[in-house]
């Protein structure tokens, strides 16, 4: 399992349709999720099948899973980004009232959707880092925390700016 520290930095949520979004579309202020508090960190453990012949010259590894989990502590946060976060989560509002109502549960209620996940740390000195995941929440503590269960991480690769899962 290798994990990589990110530090701080801004962390963002679309709905996933298919395709991953290019930065600029997803960098903007009616998808941030929230400010974040104590960092990131994005943890990689593949598991690997070995089958070697019964002499032992021969083998072969392949992945046969991989999850990756992505942790953040959001400090800001309402009842949409719980919708996002929790999939059995409902929301409603009531204008006149000014109130929002969350309702979390029930597996009759399980939306199923998939969401990226978009993480920037923006440091001007070694260049910015971006981690971008899709996947659907599956964490069992805490539904800010932990997005799992990968659709799509085929390398993952960091250049001078850029760092994604995709």
């Amino acid at each position: 399992m290798e994990r990589i520290v990110l530090g701080s930095g801004k962390l963002y949520v679309d709905e996933f349709t298919g395709e991953l979004p290019e930065d600029a579309a997803i960098e903007v202020e009616a998808k941030l999720l929230g400010y974040i508090q104590g960092g990131a960190t994005l943890t990689y453990k593949p598991t690997f099948y070995e089958a070697k012949d019964d002499l032992n010259f021969v083998s072969k590894k392949i992945i046969t899973d991989e999850e990756a989990i992505l942790k953040s502590g959001v400090m800001t946060w309402n009842g949409e980004t719980l919708k996002k976060l929790t999939p059995t989560a409902r929301v409603t509002e009531d204008t006149a009232k000014k109130t929002r109502t969350v309702k979390i549960g029930g597996l009759s209620h399980n939306d199923g959707k998939k969401y990226v996940l978009h993480f920037v740390h923006e440091d001007k000195t070694d260049g910015d880092i971006r981690v971008t995941i899709v996947g659907s929440n599956e964490g069992s503590n805490c539904p800010l925390r932990r997005i799992k269960k990968l659709s799509s991480m085929r390398n993952l690769r960091r250049s001078h700016r850029t760092m994604k899962a995709r």
